[in-house]
């Protein structure tokens, strides 16, 4: 069974831990940030990073679930919006203009984000959106797109295909540098047409280099415990407006989503006339296991969960430790929200049952 469906189920049926208020704003299905094709991909973790946090989308099949299509090719307007949403870039400036990007095709925003912030430059005037991006290419965005906030100073490997004077030479010597490409033993093949699982793994790459502008421990702390009491304490009110507001607020991607869907069994229970409470011990522990200068990782430990389900003369009363990770990453205004929250499930005691 495919991982995230199951924490899915376990999620909503067990505890819906996560109950969530319709918002004005378009909220994507759970489904839509399960991918069916890339279980056994090399690239997983960074694919299924990116679907999360709305980075990437992937492309519908059937029940509303999606392809990611790891090994595809990739257009040069796909991947500067990837590029765009990847570091949440914006840009106030007009950048170039080019005779085959309209306003109002699909990426005309981030190819102005790209070129007014010197990532992309095209040629004689055109920006070729629909051309598949070579490795070369990909490189040179990527090394463009971070030049300013990672530091290359490791020893470049040595390609046989690419040699001194070569255009893109430097940037590709930049990225193998530090690992964000290693190529094929001697060759880089810069000409060859990258795939997404390619795209994708070396945006990661780079971001897990950002490390001049680290947010502190005691802020992430802060974010997510502030933001579990929040949460724990306007369900106890049912207080939906306001649980609108805080997921709005602070949350995107996956996280939304499958809240979204956790408030909707939740409702369906009401209407049904089963009665569902639940309550936190606040002496949880928070720690931060990894962080970057956009993303990071923060684990809730010894999180009691109190909870009592009625309907008609029955009550099943439950008290469970949960622990978990919640993923966040950087927004562009500086504030951080979560994406992602997965369940230590193995981990669960159930401590009571009645």
């Amino acid at each position: 069974m495919n991982f995230k469906k199951w924490i899915t189920a376990m999620t909503t049926a067990a505890l819906l831990t996560v109950p969530f208020s319709a918002q004005a704003e378009q909220v994507r299905s759970y489904e839509s940030y399960i991918p069916v094709d890339i279980d056994e991909n090399w690239a997983y973790d960074q694919l299924d990073n990116f679907l999360n946090a709305d980075v990437i989308t992937g492309y519908p099949v059937e029940d509303g679930y999606v392809e990611l299509r790891p090994d595809a090719t990739i257009t040069r307007a796909q991947f500067i919006k990837i590029l765009v949403n990847a570091l949440q870039l914006t840009s106030n400036q007009s950048g170039k203009s080019f005779t085959d990007v309209k306003a109002d095709d699909w990426y005309a925003e981030y190819v102005q984000i790209g070129s007014s912030l010197g990532i992309i430059s095209g040629s004689n005037g055109k920006f070729m959106p629909d051309q598949k991006i070579t490795r070369e290419q990909l490189t040179a965005f990527i090394i463009r797109a971070f030049e300013n906030t990672i530091e290359f100073n490791g020893t470049p490997k040595a390609f046989t295909d690419v040699p001194n004077g070569y255009w893109a030479k430097d940037t590709i010597d930049k990225a193998s540098s530090l690992g964000i490409v290693n190529g094929y033993d001697t060759l880089f093949k810069p000409r060859n047409h990258a795939t997404r699982a390619q795209a994708m793994v070396m945006i990661q790459r780079a971001l897990d280099l950002e490390t001049n502008h680290l947010p502190s421990e005691q802020a992430l702390h802060d974010v997510v415990k502030s933001f579990v009491q929040e949460e724990n304490r306007l369900f106890e009110a049912s207080d939906f407006t306001g649980l609108q507001a805080h997921y709005s607020l602070n949350t995107l991607g996956y996280y939304r989503a499958l809240a979204s869907y956790g408030l909707e069994e939740y409702e369906v229970m009401i209407e049904e006339g089963v009665g569902f409470t639940i309550s936190i011990e606040d002496t949880f522990g928070v720690s931060v296991l990894s962080a970057t200068d956009r993303y990071a990782t923060v684990e809730v430990t010894d999180l009691i969960y109190y909870f009592t389900i009625s309907e008609g003369d029955m009550t099943y009363e439950n008290t469970m430790t949960l622990d978990g990770v919640y993923h966040l990453q950087k927004q562009a205004n500086g504030n951080w929200k979560i994406y992602n929250y997965a369940p230590a499930f193995d981990n669960a005691e159930v401590i009571d049952v009645q």
